[in-house]
C-alpha cells in the first residue's frame, strides 16, 4: 500500500505545478506516513494530526520562509527522499534535497 501511496504523490507532483503551499502540506504527509511507518509518531507528535500541524509549519518556516526563491526541483526531489527513506534513524530524517528547497534560512528573512 505505501508504494501505491508514493505513486500517487508522484504522479500529483509531476502532473500539477508544486507551489510552496502545495510542498508544505505535502512534506507534512510524507514526514508524518515516514514516521508512522517507522512507528514513531506517537513519541514524536502523539497523534497523526498533530504530526500534520506540526510538519506544515516547520516547512513553511524552515524549508520554504516567506521571502526566499523556492526551488521546485528541489522541492520535488525532498519529497521523493522521504517516500525512498526505509531507514528508522529519526537524526537522519530530513534529507539534505528538503534544506535546498529555499536558497535562504529562515533566520534570513528575520523570522
Amino acid at each position: 500500500m505505501p508504494q501505491f501511496i508514493s505513486l500517487l504523490t508522484l504522479f500529483a507532483l509531476t502532473g500539477c505545478g508544486l507551489d510552496e503551499e502545495k510542498f508544505e502540506e505535502q512534506y507534512a504527509e510524507a514526514y508524518c506516513e515516514w514516521l508512522d511507518g517507522c512507528s514513531k509518531i506517537s513519541e514524536r507528535h502523539g497523534t497523526m494530526e498533530d504530526c500534520l500541524q506540526f510538519q506544515k509549519i516547520y516547512a513553511d518556516e524552515n524549508l520554504s520562509p516567506d521571502g526566499c526563491p523556492f526551488d521546485k526541483n528541489e522541492a520535488k526531489a525532498c519529497l521523493e527522499e522521504i517516500q525512498e527513506n526505509e531507514d528508522c534513524v529519526i537524526e537522519d530524517s530530513i534529507p539534505n534535497e528538503c534544506l535546498d528547497v529555499s536558497s535562504c534560512e529562515a533566520s534570513d528573512t528575520g523570522e
